[in-house]
């Protein structure tokens, strides 16, 4: 086989990349909480569901009461709110109180899962649809104390929790699918057409994705798609968080068909991987050496999985991507792709 130039991607972490270019910071949506209001009106009125939101104060529980910034959030969600909240901040969560607001769902804190979820599964709390139905969605603790500043955001990500199905429906999208701007990365590389990172309204939440299009169809291996030949396009695709229970429902491969459509591009002569780590935050780093020189493009959501092989334990640590894309200028044999990904691991581990 003759040797092509080198178009491998995977799911590591190169730690020797000190080099970085960031493509900017991240801008919210101007159009999310016109887009959000109009899919929530879309809800048939019986498939909403009577949601509260609840906290652990201390020793004590708490559920956010009608005055609160939380409630406002879960109303702009389509979260219906019980009678019998508090007119409040918050109102001290009693049995009592659980048993007249019959949540159907419930929000809570990240750091507060594992002890409201045992707690709600004993009892007479399990009483509530939200235990039964298994609806005790967390949410980030950054998020939560930031909530006043990130509504529209916040909101966004509850309903698409809540109504997931419903969000799903191509008859209920607020906005027509496809690309909406565009942001060029510059690749000094001989076999690269273009290179940008590219924002996409995709089920009505923006998408950004890296798209690296190539001069002539090229040899790949992925980790996600194995070995292909005759690409024409690499890339690394973002989902922001309201999307990820839509996702869920319809698949790796469903939701990856959605952006494959959105940017123009057929799986097969093109590889895309999905990533929850925002593109806006694209690592871009070159190496030489002598006549070999090799570039990687590297995003990860670091926070939630850095890992060390060897040394930190991960068993309970919710999984991340960590996605890096190497480009070489030198024609590689099948053998040498598939070392190079050894090489990377050895990287990552080291």
């Amino acid at each position: 086989m003759k040797p092509r130039p080198l178009a491998v991607f995977f799911v590591l972490f190169v730690s020797s990349l000190a080099s970085v270019a960031l493509a900017g910071p991240m801008t919210p949506d101007p159009e999310l909480g016109e887009i959000l209001a109009i899919k929530i009106a879309k809800i048939p009125p019986e498939k909403l569901k009577t949601v509260v939101f609840v906290e652990r104060r201390g020793q004590e529980l708490a559920v956010a009461g009608q005055g609160s910034v939380l409630t406002a959030i879960v109303q702009k969600a389509g979260g219906l709110s019980p009678p019998d909240l508090g007119p409040g901040e918050s109102t001290a969560l009693t049995l009592a109180l659980w048993k007249k607001l019959k949540p159907q769902a419930v929000a809570i804190r990240a750091k507060d899962q594992a002890e409201l979820t045992a707690l709600f599964k004993g009892g007479p709390w399990k009483s509530a649809l939200a235990v039964k139905n298994k609806e005790i969605y967390p949410f980030p603790d950054g998020l939560v104390d930031q909530a006043a500043n990130y509504q529209d955001y916040f909101a966004a990500w509850l309903a698409g929790t809540l109504y997931p199905a419903e969000f799903a429906k191509i008859e209920n999208l607020a906005r027509p699918q496809g690309p909406i701007s565009s942001k060029p990365i510059k690749l000094k590389i001989p076999y690269v057409a273009e290179a940008a990172v590219v924002d996409s309204r995709i089920l009505d939440f923006v998408h950004r994705t890296l798209v690296i299009r190539f001069k002539r169809p090229l040899a790949v291996l992925s980790t996600n798609d194995g070995a292909l030949g005759g690409v024409l396009a690499v890339g690394n695709s973002y989902s922001p968080a309201p999307t990820w229970p839509i996702h869920h429902l319809a698949g790796y491969d469903g939701s990856m068909e959605q952006v494959y459509k959105a940017l123009g591009l057929s799986k097969g002569q093109a590889s895309i991987m999905g990533t929850g780590a925002d593109l806006n935050n694209l690592v871009v780093a070159t190496k030489t050496h002598k006549d070999l020189t090799v570039t990687a493009l590297v995003t990860a959501g670091i926070e939630g999985n850095a890992l060390r092989a060897g040394s930190d334990e991960g068993a309970w640590v919710e999984p991340g991507t960590i996605n890096v894309i190497v480009l070489s200028n030198r024609g590689l044999t099948p053998g040498a792709m598939a070392n190079a990904v050894i090489f990377v691991t050895e990287a990552k581990t080291a």
